[in-house]
């Protein structure tokens, strides 16, 4: 098939894999038909006359919504990549059904049900390719990451059923079996690593590009990250769980491996007094590991429409609370699906009993222990913090919530301004090697 003037469905093209498939066969002259959740980022990928769609593909009507738009469009769909999915870190024996059953929605049955939306035009035509992204997880189980193997091993699986019963029709399945790579890092400047992610994506881009057409097997795609290179004569997992570890283990994204004391998710908590840096510290972190960052005041902040001071005084802190739980639960089912996550909680967000729990079952927590004369310097003109308006009350405070802050994981002394020196102290901490 010839790949110029071929029309190409991608899923999940708003980045990643997604995004670096559509450059390449945009420049090779196919005409693009592109999906995605996030229609900002979507709006940055292919060119003028790509046809962008902006959905959650798990939902029948988005699915079928994109092929009758692209159908409408260009009259076929020559070449579907089914490149959505999501990562899922949890004990398969004590996962949460409802969050194994989105994971598999994502990862099998969309790609599924695309395949059989666009199958039947290209039986027409007599030529189409149907380009299954799954992952080198699905060839080799990994101890931290059981789901999603099993569901991209039945991927791989549905493409290899889908490649017997096709080939009379004159239509190629393939499956693409990238590694744990994609999103990894080079030593040394953020500008480097993103010079590195861009060169890895374009590579593993354009294997997917060469290898449309047919071949007696499917093909893993090579990319030059060392992480891809799992298999059964090359790699020797070590124990699960190691010797001293309670769950899990993860890999970063960046040049620090992070071997983690997690219980369920790969996420690190920063909790601490007011003013005590975890917003700076936290969002620093992240950049250093390449994962996300998220403040969790901020997020609330922006969620109500409102400052928190003003849910203080309107609501009330029974209230607060309340929405400060539902947000830390969220965080917990994001991480918990694939996204590696830096949270800066709210000062009396490890406080709570209910909060202190699930962080100390799905995660890794980092107390940012700041002194009570620095706290005060900090805050001394933030009127918006609503807990520092009273001197005596804030002392007290500070002394009670020391004792809760002490059951985090980890501690870390904050005695500069510098937020270098925390950074420099938390990976130094046994989390890395």
């Amino acid at each position: 098939m010839q790949i110029k003037d071929s029309v190409v469905l991608i899923t999940g093209a708003s980045q990643g894999i997604g995004a670096a498939c559509s450059r390449v066969f945009e420049q090779r002259g196919a005409r693009l038909s592109l999906v995605a959740r996030d229609a900002n980022k979507l709006a940055s990928v292919g060119g003028p006359d790509t046809l962008r769609t902006a959905g959650d593909i798990t939902l029948d009507e988005v699915r079928r919504n994109v092929v009758a738009r692209t159908m409408e469009r260009f009259g076929s769909v020559d070449i579907l990549i089914n490149n959505a999915g999501m990562g899922f870190y949890s004990a398969a024996y004590n996962a949460p059904m409802d969050d194994a059953r989105a994971l598999f929605e994502l990862n099998l049955f969309a790609p599924l049900a695309l395949t059989q939306l666009v199958v039947a035009g290209m039986q027409e035509r007599k030529h189409g390719t149907i380009v299954n992204i799954s992952s080198i997880a699905g060839k080799v189980t990994l101890p931290w990451f059981t789901l999603y193997s099993v569901s991209k091993f039945a991927l791989g699986s549905l493409t290899d059923g889908l490649r017997m019963e096709l080939k009379p029709y004159g239509i190629h399945a393939m499956t693409v079996w990238p590694g744990y790579g994609f999103s990894s890092a080079c030593p040394g400047h953020a500008a480097s690593r993103d010079r590195q992610k861009r060169k890895t994506l374009r590579h593993f881009s354009l294997r997917v590009r060469r290898s449309h057409r047919p071949r007696c097997r499917a093909r893993r795609a090579q990319c030059c990250s060392a992480a891809h290179r799992l298999d059964s004569r090359r790699i020797q997992l070590p124990p699960y769980p190691p010797r001293g570890i309670q769950a899990g283990s993860h890999q970063s994204n960046s040049r620090f491996r992070m071997i983690l004391r997690l219980k369920r998710t790969p996420g690190i908590y920063l909790t601490g007094f007011m003013a005590s840096g975890k917003t700076t510290i936290g969002r620093l972190l992240a950049d250093e590991l390449g994962w996300h960052f998220s403040d969790l005041d901020e997020e609330i902040e922006a969620q109500e429409g409102t400052s928190i001071a003003q849910i203080f005084d309107t609501r009330g802190e029974q209230e607060f609370r309340r929405i400060e739980s539902e947000a830390i639960r969220a965080h917990v089912r994001s991480v918990e699906r694939g996204r590696p996550t830096v949270i800066a909680l709210g000062g009396g967000a490890f406080v709570q009993p209910e909060n202190f729990d699930l962080l100390e079952d799905h995660g890794i927590t980092i107390w940012l222990d700041c002194p009570l004369e620095t706290v005060r310097q900090r805050i001394a003109q933030a009127s918006h913090r609503p807990l520092a308006r009273d001197p005596q009350r804030l002392e007290e405070l500070y002394r009670e919530r020391q004792a809760v802050y002490a059951r985090a994981d980890f501690r870390i002394p904050v005695g500069s301004d510098e937020p270098s020196v925390a950074i420099a102290a938390i990976l130094k901490l046994p989390l890395f090697s």
